[in-house]
């Protein structure tokens, strides 16, 4: 949460000792510990440098002060633009988006978010997870992750894509496993901090492998788009 006013040095806010990009590492390697380790220090309102490249970065936990982020109209404060997203989801998607633009862009995707289409969309995710848990085998030892990120997939490829049970559905699905397994990688985590780590070394070539994935995901959803009328 950066403030849009004029900055204010951020020695006056509670935050770690330890030096930025230290604290920066840590977030990449632990960011659950380095929170926990956060909230010890300042519980309500925080300095992290951790997101972005805002000269002040805050993170408020107390009610009070969400209360007053949530109902400021000066727009005195604007989160941070995400560019750590935007190797994965581009430049113009509403991720990376901020300001003016985000608040139009954001604006023309609520609506299928609002009333019954949300209630349709709460009864297929009820008979979706039905159909996952009705597929488990009785007796049988199963990773609630894998479940939860499969009925994930399901409900996205149907609620927002709009997709069938077909080959190219089930293609679709296990490019987005791919792409967000880069997400256990630690080097493809620094990467996305540290845009030098942005390149292949020689013979290891882990960033080639994301954009391959990336790049066949989206020409996969750029083919299932239905054709308009003429």
């Amino acid at each position: 949460m950066p403030p849009t006013s004029e900055p204010v040095s951020p020695s006056i806010y509670p935050r770690l000792n330890s030096p930025r990009f230290w604290q920066k590492l840590s977030y990449i390697l632990s960011p659950a510990q380095y929170l926990e380790t956060l909230a010890q220090v300042a519980p309500d309102l925080a300095y992290a440098p951790v997101i972005g490249t805002a000269p002040t970065v805050l993170l408020v936990s107390h009610p009070d002060g969400l209360k007053q982020l949530f109902n400021n109209d000066a727009k005195q404060f604007a989160a941070p633009c995400n560019r750590l997203l935007q190797p994965v989801v581009g430049d113009h998607s509403i991720f990376s988006l901020e300001g003016d633009r985000h608040r139009r862009e954001r604006k023309l995707l609520m609506p299928p978010f609002h009333g019954d289409r949300m209630r349709a969309y709460g009864d297929t995710i009820c008979q979706l997870t039905r159909q996952q848990l009705a597929d488990q085998p009785i007796g049988q030892v199963f990773v609630m992750r894998e479940l939860a990120q499969s009925i994930a997939l399901d409900v996205i490829l149907q609620t927002v894509f709009g997709l069938d049970d077909s080959d190219r559905s089930r293609q679709i699905a296990a490019a987005i496993v791919d792409l967000t397994a880069s997400f256990q990688s630690k080097f493809f985590l620094a990467a996305l901090f540290l845009p030098a780590l942005q390149r292949d070394f020689g013979l290891i070539r882990p960033w080639s492998r994301f954009k391959q994935t990336r790049d066949r995901l989206k020409a996969l959803l750029r083919n299932s788009r239905p054709s308009r009328p003429a």
